[in-house]
């Protein structure tokens, strides 16, 4: 249920990504954590033009439920204002998105209110830095109905000694039938529209460089809720691994292979190399 810490209003995400940009990190030392802070919304939903073009642009199929990780986009402003906390030691601003965990309970109706719940402080002390795990919950009716683990990374200079996790070398052999996705130079901007992440590494190429990088690079949580779209909507398990970035304009491909269990594992691959941008999972539950 919803716990201390509940907003009135959602955080506009222009406020915080100007918070993001300006707040500074504070010195960790290997084995410091952080605190534990949390927030919550009540009663809280979808834009019906807002949830429209997000399943097209995602290429959700025709439901009367959201796409699988939609709850995610309205969960983002309590993830950012967490993390732009002064009691936050971090560095908001170039925090690195890993991996992601989800469970669909029940799948929610497309226009339900929702209550949605974020905590943040599990942390993992790793190589070059600290996972920070933040946890969502949504709730419809007093009933957890999605729940969400979502690490993200911050760089810690202090933490260059600690050792190199061992990287899984399995190679899977995917399905015959490969599909390549055309990725427009505007796809992050479009997503930024519907999403309210206007990171400037997702909107041009001057903007991104501002950051690193050569193009700008679409959103982790666009590739992972397209994956989605090959599923029908239901109570399931769902994981992903973001290896690297995707650059706009971009072809990446998709593949897939189906397990003797049921779930189906998924990669988007560059088409130059075949190295992943991205892999994981998609398990079916049964509806509690």
């Amino acid at each position: 249920m919803m716990k201390e810490g509940v907003l009135e209003a959602a955080p506009g995400m222009g406020g915080l990504l100007f918070k993001a940009a300006t707040k500074k990190g504070q010195k960790l030392a290997v084995g410091d954590s952080i605190p534990k802070l949390e927030a919550g919304l009540r009663q809280v939903r979808f834009l019906p033009k807002q949830l429209r073009e997000y399943a097209t642009l995602v290429g959700a199929p025709d439901s009367e439920y959201m796409p699988l990780v939609a709850p995610h986009i309205l969960a983002a402003p309590l993830h950012l204002h967490l993390l732009t906390q002064a009691e936050c030691p971090l560095k908001a601003m170039g925090l690195i998105h890993l991996r992601n965990s989800v469970e669909v309970i029940k799948p929610i109706a497309r226009h339900q209110p929702m209550d949605i719940h974020v905590t943040i402080g599990e942390t993992t002390w790793v190589h070059k830095g600290l996972e920070v795990d933040v946890k969502t919950e949504v709730h419809v009716e007093g009933e957890i109905v999605w729940r969400e683990s979502s690490v993200i990374f911050s760089r810690q200079s202090v933490a260059r000694e600690i050792p190199r996790r061992d990287r899984n070398t399995e190679e899977v052999k995917w399905s015959e039938g490969s599909e390549t996705w055309a990725l427009a130079s505007n796809l992050g901007r479009r997503y930024a529209s519907v999403s309210g992440d206007w990171n400037p590494i997702h909107l041009y190429g001057w903007t991104a460089k501002l950051f690193g990088f050569s193009r700008p690079i679409i959103h982790g949580m666009w590739s992972f809720a397209r994956c989605m779209s090959l599923f029908p909507v239901g109570a399931c398990r769902l994981e992903v691994e973001f290896q690297r970035p995707i650059e706009l304009p971009g072809k990446p491909i998709l593949n897939t292979k189906i397990e003797e269990d049921g779930s189906t594992r998924f990669q988007l691959a560059r088409e130059a190399d075949g190295k992943s941008f991205l892999t994981g999972m998609h398990a079916p539950l049964e509806e509690r």
